[in-house]
């Protein structure tokens, strides 16, 4: 603004035409649109601050009361355009909600402790039974199938099965890569109903630490079997090609501690 237009200003108080022209480097320096990204709400804004302007002029309104007014109109546009004030009514809700909600922390501590001196307590005991039901058992039967039941009761009464993996390799066994896994008759000798969901019992009853799968073979005759079942034919063939040759690797499958004694207590007659 220039030095005439600053001392009229200063002795009327009222913004003329061209104290407009004067104000517009130093509402630039404000800043207050470049923190804005939001291009619509510039356009709007844009509009409403010139209207603000030219009904200031005709008003002869005050330079001071005019940068005050906008400062708060674009501070309230911005909050508005960038989502603040519906971010601080959700945040407010979820404290409220959350406040609402949240349990006494002190209860929780107490009610551990409590369960564990229970704990405690029934294991002193010198007349508690020993064949007592481990309390993961009833988790357990909630969480198998019948068909994964046939399988855990066929190497409760008749003990480990074999089941194989098959390795693809190329020459002195370079580049070898697993083409199939857990490949087993156990489905089938177990009477499973659907046999074809083999991998999947077994990915359960090795999650829920019932069965064991190790690497010590069985007798070979029980891979022989294995090996001349059509479907690990098939693969072994896919997977030789070229120089690569497909071979089977022997696996285990037997009951873990905690199977066998789920079996012990859960199924008796196995």
């Amino acid at each position: 603004m220039s030095a005439g237009a600053s001392g009229d200003v200063r002795k009327t108080g009222r913004l003329r035409p061209s104290d407009v022209l004067d104000l517009g480097p130093a509402a630039a320096r404000l800043g207050v649109l470049a923190s804005l990204r939001t291009a619509g709400w510039l356009t709007s804004s844009t509009l409403a601050g010139g209207r603000r302007i030219a009904a200031a002029v005709r008003t002869g309104e005050s330079p001071g009361e005019l940068i005050g007014a906008a400062w708060h109109e674009a501070r309230g546009a911005a909050r508005e355009a960038l989502g603040v004030t519906d971010i601080e009514e959700t945040l407010g809700r979820i404290t409220a909600d959350g406040a609402a909600g949240t349990p006494d922390q002190e209860s929780v501590p107490e009610s551990l402790r409590a369960r564990t001196e229970e704990l405690l307590a029934r294991s002193a005991r010198v007349d508690a039974e020993d064949d007592e039901a481990h309390p993961a058992f009833g988790v357990v039967l909630e969480e198998v199938s019948p068909d994964e039941l046939r399988i855990l009761r066929l190497l409760a009464s008749e003990g480990d099965k074999a089941a194989a993996d098959v390795e693809a390799s190329g020459p002195l066994g370079m580049g070898s890569r697993r083409v199939a896994r857990r490949r087993s008759l156990i489905a089938e000798l177990a009477g499973c109903r659907h046999p074809e969901r083999l991998q999947l019992y077994l990915d359960n009853l090795l999650r829920l630490g019932l069965v064991e799968l190790g690497d010590e073979p069985l007798d070979e005759g029980e891979y022989d079997v294995l090996e001349a079942q059509p479907d690990i034919s098939e693969v072994k063939e896919e997977a030789s090609e070229g120089t690569r040759r497909a071979k089977l690797v022997p696996r285990r499958l037997a009951l873990s501690d905690f199977g066998r004694r789920f079996c012990d207590t859960c199924l008796p007659d196995a």
